[in-house]
């Protein structure tokens, strides 16, 4: 499903809301919704590692996490602690 970037970017900021509301489910699939439109978008899989993370799925985020870094390297360091033992 592919295609409208405009579409992906408003279900990003859907699961932000839902984040700051504390509705990780919700907001978790907002962010699938959003990287089903923008598959090549480390900013929503940030988002998403964030929130495995607040769920208390810490390796669920960390390999997350790895794959928004292999996708763009600007995000090296922003959440280095998933991957320390």
């Amino acid at each position: 499903m592919s295609g409208d970037p405009e579409m992906g970017d408003a279900h990003n900021a859907l699961g932000v809301v839902l984040t700051r509301q504390a509705d990780y489910e919700g907001a978790y699939a907002a962010f699938s919704k959003a990287e089903e439109f923008m598959p090549t978008n480390a900013g929503v899989m940030i988002n998403m590692a964030i929130v495995r993370y607040l769920q208390g799925r810490r390796h669920e985020a960390a390999v997350l996490y790895r794959q928004v870094v292999e996708m763009d390297s600007r995000y090296e360091g922003f959440l280095d602690f998933l991957t320390k033992q």
